[in-house]
Parts: C-alpha cells; sequence; structure tokens
C-alpha cells in the first residue's frame, strides 16, 4: 500500500470517526409545549341566586327554615391570581314558628365570620353557602362556609343557634 493510500485511508477512517461522533443523540429531558396563555379576567362573576326552605322539629315545636343566597354588590369584590374578579354573597337565615311568626332573621356576609378567618380567606375569600345540618340537642346547627372563589379551597363553619335566638360560631373541626 502507498503512502497516498494509507493517508486516504487514515483520511476516510477519521471521516467516519467523526460521523459518528457528530451525530446527534436524542435527549429525552427535552419536553416540548405550547405556552398556554391565561384567560383575561371577564367582568365580575357573581354566583347564581340560591333558595332553601326546610321543615324543621325543634324542641316538640315545628319550624320553617329559610336560607336565601344573593350576590352582594355593596361589599368588596375579591380577585383570583388570574385578576378576575368575585362578588361576594349575602346569605339571609329565617326561622319561621308554624304559626307563622318570626323566631329569627339573620343575614350573614363574610365580615360576619371576621373572627374566624385568616388573612387569606379574609381578604381573596367569599361567603359561598349556608345549609341547616341538624337539631343538636338545645340548637340547631347550620353549616356555612367561606371559600376562595373557582377553587376547592374553603373555611368551613359551623353556626348554633339556641333557643333564645342566640348565635355561635366556630371553625369546623374533621370530627364534627
Amino acid at each position: 500500500m502507498t503512502n497516498l493510500n494509507k493517508m486516504t485511508a487514515v483520511l476516510v477512517a477519521a471521516s467516519a470517526l467523526l460521523l459518528v461522533q457528530c451525530k446527534e443523540k436524542k435527549n429525552s429531558d427535552i419536553i416540548i409545549t405550547q405556552k398556554v396563555e391565561k384567560p383575561r379576567p371577564q367582568g365580575p362573576v357573581a354566583m347564581q341566586d340560591y333558595r332553601q326552605n326546610t321543615q324543621i322539629q325543634w324542641q316538640g315545636a315545628d319550624y320553617v327554615c329559610d336560607i336565601h343566597r344573593t350576590a352582594c354588590d355593596s361589599t368588596e369584590t375579591v380577585k383570583n391570581e388570574d385578576g378576575q374578579q368575585f362578588i361576594d354573597n349575602r346569605i339571609t337565615l329565617t326561622l319561621t314558628r308554624a304559626d307563622g311568626t318570626l323566631f329569627l332573621k339573620k343575614e350573614f356576609v363574610k365580615g360576619s365570620f371576621s373572627s374566624l378567618l385568616d388573612n387569606n380567606f379574609q381578604n381573596n375569600g367569599i361567603l359561598e353557602g349556608l345549609v341547616f345540618d341538624r337539631v343538636d340537642g338545645a340548637h340547631l346547627r347550620f353549616a356555612a362556609s367561606v371559600s376562595l372563589p373557582q377553587t376547592d379551597e374553603y373555611l368551613p363553619i359551623v353556626i348554633f343557634i339556641n333557643r333564645q335566638g342566640g348565635i355561635s360560631m366556630e371553625v369546623a373541626t374533621e370530627e364534627e
């Protein structure tokens, strides 16, 4: 083999080696995704009005419990992390005796629970709901919730009403 042939063979081998080394390796760490644009905030969002009537037997007497939720334009709106505004709610609880006389009428807004709310729920939450739970001895027991709008995060609150119409409330615990 001549020097020229040897040199050609070495160049061909070197070129082949360079081609193998320069071949692009597939990298499994690269994830290709499309950029998702956040939805632009719309006008303030309000929950639908809600009304619930329940017949209750308590301490040997019949009562009608009426719970009515409406959007409350007179309170401040709250915003989520996307800047979407939400209108808070007002809930009216009315307890009427079987003869039609009024036992209790109370309006609740998020501020009604301010002593139970941390800063996050106070600043970013709305009063979402109130429902009759059960008769609990000498008390009527209701469940309320203040939530972060359009999330699963909420603070459960228990409201007790005694025979004199006195109201007490506390944050619900898991064993309740």
